[in-house]
């Protein structure tokens, strides 16, 4: 068996991995918000019955479907009604 290298290369090759595993995590976080918010759009444009197409066409639940848009989906900001005097 080879012996083990330096514990200095071992630590920069562990700081390498964990700085890749960031980028990764961050670049699938960004897919996940742009596809969910494509389908939010989809949603909101779309004709009664667009969420069970779209469930379908994914071969997901609708209840998946819904969560997976509350969550990464961008919410729109709601309207407060007129404060009162």
């Amino acid at each position: 068996m080879s012996p083990r290298p330096e514990p200095e290369v071992r630590k920069a090759l562990k700081d390498r991995v964990a700085a890749a595993l960031i980028t990764r995590d961050a670049a699938k976080e960004k897919a996940e918000r742009t596809f969910w918010t494509t389908i939010a759009a989809e949603l909101d444009t779309g004709y009664f019955g667009a969420q069970a197409d779209i469930a379908e066409a994914l071969d997901f639940t609708r209840d998946y479907v819904r969560k997976s848009v509350q969550r990464w989906a961008p919410q729109p900001a709601k309207e407060q009604p007129p404060a009162k005097k």
